[in-house]
């Protein structure tokens, strides 16, 4: 598949928004900018881009947990 302008278009107006430090709104703006422009759902299109690690998708002010690290 051939990169397309949609995309590049949803990605850029979403950081401007809400800055780049905010992936899970990039990622929604994504699949729906897709599902529309290929007219299918937003499952089918979610299905398409990589799932945000657990740690990305915690409710705002949630502390992920630390990771461990061997001294």
């Amino acid at each position: 598949m051939a990169p397309a302008a949609y995309l590049l278009e949803a990605l850029a107006s979403t950081v401007a928004r809400h800055g780049p430090t905010e992936p899970k709104a990039m990622r929604t703006t994504l699949v729906e900018a897709y599902a529309r422009s290929q007219r299918i759902s937003l499952r089918s299109a979610g299905s398409v881009f990589s799932k945000l690690p657990p740690s990305e998708v915690a409710l705002p002010g949630a502390v992920a947990p630390a990771s461990r690290s061997k001294p």
